[in-house]
């Protein structure tokens, strides 16, 4: 329930009657409140619950709540709008109590008409999921005495003192509560599955599981309760299914219906376990039988002590606590219990959540005893009492408790908060229990069946303490007592105090100049003021006061006291009250207040002919705020490469990914920067052929690649023709200029995994540019093979020598200074991936193709300096003949 806050002040009637009516005019005049004026609150917390639910929806006093309950807005808040939606449900209430027998979404918003327009708060919404208990599945076989075994015969209990009727497995259970156990007497055919059906009525569809209780079959999404989409939940399109299933299997089914307005109808779920039809076979480990006879004897002597409790909650309640049952083993040898149910007038109201539904049970050992969390109360049952027995089965027999649900009639609520105030006041009480008699008290004693029955507002006109209760038939199910205290400060009939109205502000405002306090003296002698000061709100406000002055009777003082608004305050309506102490503690009062706005900023947006920006939002947005953009743009010639926001003094501001940035205290501009696609010439000679080029921004198109000025153009490594490799990559400016290029490695890991990229790379000039593969044959064999043991080229050691073409160098580790100087028929020389190459060791030399594994000493030495080229050799293995 929404409580009135406890600043909430009202000026005195009778002898204050013109300043009452003088203030309550100017502080009750339509002004814009909507942006200040909280949503409507809700009684019922968001959830699934069991049967009809009443939520009660409350707002602020002077509004009235208009919802609706198909998940459409109520108005048209933001849209311009003053007009309620068709599917609204307008009350001329602040507090309303709205029935919920199916699941739904319900939105409201508080609003008030001042003879010219309409106002609004913001849309408060709730969602709810409701079992409805008049929509139940129907399961079959509803106990494992019913149950058909799929590839074995079917067989019901044999025996003379171990025999059952089919009463005795209650076949009228119902399923949702049911996991029986079944009992077989003797040695069985192997049978590990069942068939098992659910029925729904004619027009509901059917959702089920197998995964027991670790899977809801209900889930919240899209603000809606919906069938859980989890790939576990099967959803079948008929209202019946037949599921073949395991005897270790639980499987829990549930009914839904789709409603018009998109959300979902559901029954309660039905859940069911079938025992294995082997059990004491399964069990054969902890009691063994060597026949029959000696079977029932045994069965026969066993015995459990199971001890349950009571437990109790209130009305509205949203979370449950199990309710555990102790289980004491009295006999000889441990027993193993396998099953459990919920049976009595109460069973469906509560479901199992305990572990006796695992396969294997619970082993307890003689004389041990156990705890285990048995069940759990629907939420959303109604206040009243709900019996039950928990049953579990052991070794052919059973054993029961019983355990008993107190929901008690929700406590009422006050719809005004306890607190001082000027002059009486209304108190209104409610609960969201049907059928709750409201009584109470107004003398600090605690209400009874027999006190005061609440049948409308309570008129509070001096200091008391109202208490309440929720009576029901049965004096067991009454709610406990709630109270609240309030303090009533009376008018005075000497003095009268009228406290100046104050214009509304935006943030930042300049602070308002300070007026008077007028005070009016309407006795028949003098009255002397002792004091004046706040009673609440005195940090919104400054008083600049003079205390001992005298107000003449019959006079008015408007020039002794003034008050204005503090500096500085953020948004809101701000109120507060102000009193004059005079004559031996007589009081006047009055109540100050100043709404500040919140500041608001222009965002303008210059479009360009080759695109436009959106603004995912108003039009103005206050400092602080988020505001979202998405930018269009459709342009062969040109690269979008920024969206800049600029604040009126011309200082950009941040972006956050170019969709949106944090508003500034100033108004904003944004503007699109374009960059001209270049030119990008592909030189291969027909050598090379190029998998993919692409940018920064965007993947080139192969016949015309282009990048703008700036941006990073990457060529995946090309496929060469058959016994090439790729020596280097040269790029070159319009203006015949060089362009750094680079080879890089990289990689890049997705779903699939981490994968490597090699190619090549560079920043595109301002101006188109031509890139030019240089080729070179792979490595073929040496003309001139060094000894494999040779790990050093020493200084000189070949210079002049112009009878060598191509060298494998074997084993080298170093190539000295000026080693093959002046070989100007030395074109490629084969080395180790860890070879340090001196810098002079080519001198004089045409250009050297240095082959070696690439990311080793020897690449980097190479590229370093000197007349040699780096060539990675093992990008190619082919030998072909040099022409």
């Amino acid at each position: 329930m929404t409580k009135k806050n406890a600043n909430s002040w009202r000026i005195p009637a009778l002898a204050l009657l013109a300043a009452l009516l003088l203030t309550a005019a100017l502080l009750w005049a339509p002004k814009a409140y909507a942006d200040y004026v909280d949503p409507p609150k809700f009684s019922l917390a968001e959830g699934c619950y069991y049967g009809t639910q009443n939520v009660r929806i409350t707002c602020a006093k002077g509004w009235c709540v208009i919802y609706t309950t198909d998940g459409n807005p109520p108005v048209g808040i933001g849209e311009g709008t003053d007009a309620f939606f068709e599917s609204a449900t307008p009350t001329d209430s602040s507090s309303v109590s709205v029935p919920v027998p199916q699941s739904c979404v319900i939105r409201a918003a508080a609003y008030r008409y001042d003879g010219i327009r309409y106002e609004f708060s913001s849309i408060a919404t709730q969602a709810y999921g409701i079992y409805e208990p008049d929509h139940k599945l129907d399961v079959s076989p509803k106990t494992d005495y019913d149950a058909q075994i799929v590839g074995a015969r079917s067989v019901g209990a044999k025996g003379s003192e171990f025999a059952r009727a089919a009463s005795d497995f209650e076949p009228n259970l119902k399923a949702d509560l049911a996991a029986p156990v079944i009992f077989w007497t003797e040695w069985m055919p192997e049978a590990d599955y069942l068939n098992v059906t659910f029925l729904s009525e004619t027009g509901w569809e059917i959702a089920y599981t197998t995964c027991g209780s670790s899977l809801d079959l209900i889930a919240y999404a899209n603000g809606r309760y919906c069938p859980n989409p989890d790939k576990d939940v099967i959803k079948v399109s008929s209202s019946s299914v037949t599921v073949t299933i395991s005897f270790a299997d639980t499987i829990r089914a549930i009914a839904y219906q789709r409603t018009g307005d998109g959300c979902y109808r559901f029954s309660p779920i039905c859940s069911a376990k079938y025992a294995d039809p082997n059990l004491h076979h399964v069990l054969g480990g902890v009691v063994e039988y060597n026949d029959t006879e000696e079977q029932n004897r045994v069965a026969a002597n066993l015995s459990l002590s199971i001890s349950g409790g009571a437990s109790c909650y209130e009305e509205g309640y949203t979370q449950a606590e199990d309710i555990d049952v102790v289980i004491l083993n009295r006999n000889r040898d441990r027993v193993v219990i396998q099953g459990e149910v919920i049976e009595g007038e109460h069973a469906d109201c509560f479901r199992l959540c305990g572990t006796l539904d695992e396969p294997e049970g619970i082993t307890i050992e003689k004389g041990k005893q156990t705890r285990v969390q048995a069940v759990r109360p629907y939420l959303g049952l109604a206040a009243g009492q709900y019996a039950a027995s928990y049953k579990v089965y052991f070794y052919g027999t059973s054993k029961s408790v019983p355990f008993t649900l107190t929901v008690n009639a929700a406590r009422p609520s006050f719809d005004l908060a306890p607190g001082t105030y000027l002059g009486p006041q209304q108190v209104s009480l409610s609960t969201i229990s049907q059928g709750a008699a409201i009584r109470y008290t107004m003398d600090g004693s605690d209400p009874t069946a027999d006190s005061t029955l609440y049948e409308g507002p309570i008129t509070v006109d001096k200091s008391t303490t109202v208490k309440a209760i929720a009576c029901m038939d049965d004096a067991a199910l009454n709610s406990a007592i709630v109270s609240a205290a309030y303090t009533i400060i009376q008018p005075s009939y000497t003095l009268e105090l009228t406290a100046p109205e104050f214009d509304e502000a935006e943030e930042g405002y300049d602070q308002p100049a300070a007026k008077p306090l007028t005070i009016v003296s309407i006795g028949n002698s003098d009255a002397s003021i002792s004091s004046v000061d706040f009673l609440e709100g005195g940090d919104y406000f400054l008083l600049d006061k003079m205390d001992g002055a005298t107000v003449a009777a019959g006079s008015t003082d408007n020039t002794t006291y003034t008050v204005q608004p503090a500096a500085g305050l953020k948004p809101g309506i701000h109120r507060a009250v102000v009193a004059v102490i005079y004559n031996n503690g007589e009081t006047a009062a009055a109540e100050l207040s100043f709404t500040v706005n919140e500041r608001t900023y222009q965002i303008l947006v210059e479009d360009d002919e080759r695109g436009s920006v959106r603004i995912l939002g108003p039009e103005k947005a206050r400092a602080g705020s988020r505001v979202s953009y998405m930018a269009y743009y459709s342009c062969d010639d040109y690269q979008l490469t920024e969206v800049l926001v600029t604040d009126e003094a011309g200082d950009q501001v941040e972006t956050d990914c170019w969709d949106s940035f944090i508003m500034p205290a100033r108004d904003v501009t944004l503007t699109m920067l374009f960059k001209p696609l270049l030119d990008i010439a592909i030189e291969t000679d027909n050598v090379v052929e190029l998998m993919l080029i692409q940018t920064d921004s965007h993947s080139c198109d192969l016949e015309n690649p282009r990048a703008a000025a700036g941006e990073t153009v990457k060529m995946d490594d090309p496929i060469c023709v058959d016994g090439y490799v790729i020596a280097s990559v040269s790029v070159t400016a319009e203006d015949e200029s060089d362009v750094p290029c680079e080879h890089y490695v990289g990689y890049i890991t997705d779903e699939y995994g981490t994968w490597m990229e090699t190619g090549w790379r560079f920043v595109m000039p301002d101006q188109p540019i031509t890139v030019n593969f240089v080729l070179v044959p792979v490595f073929n064999e040496a003309d001139f093979v060094l000894p494999a043991d040779l790990e050093i080229i020493a200084a000189n050691a070949f210079e002049g020598d112009t009878s060598i073409s191509a060298v494998d160098a074997g084993g080298c580790i170093f190539i000295g200074a000026k080693a093959f100087k002046d070989c100007m028929n030395l074109s490629r020389i084969r080395l180790p991936q860890n070879c340090r190459i001196a810098p002079s060791a080519f001198s004089g030399c045409d250009t050297v193709y240095v082959y070696a594994p690439a990311g080793g000493v020897t690449e980097s030495s190479c590229r370093s300096g000197g007349p040699c080229v780096f060539v990675d050799s093992s990008a190619g293995t082919i030998v072909v003949e040099e022409e």
